[in-house]
């Protein structure tokens, strides 16, 4: 996860969005999406996380977040 987060922070990334478990997540400073406005088309509360690489860089965004689809293939 680490080596994932510094390669987003190399390509000058805002922020990284995961739906995941927040007990392991949160560990590396992911939060609830929701408290930034943002929502999935899965509608996952807790599990949809989101990660600020850039101080205040979400602040301004908000809406919903849509996977690939070979995200929902291979979660099927």
């Amino acid at each position: 996860m680490e080596r994932a987060l510094n390669e987003l922070k190399e390509i000058k990334a805002l922020g990284c969005v995961l739906l995941g478990d927040p007990g392991y997540y949160s560990r590396f400073g992911f939060k609830r999406a929701g408290i930034y406005g943002l929502g999935n088309e899965y509608q996952a509360d807790e599990s949809f996380m989101v990660l600020e690489l850039r101080k205040g860089s979400l602040t301004t965004v908000q809406g919903t977040v849509k996977y690939q689809p070979e995200f929902k293939k291979a979660n099927c």
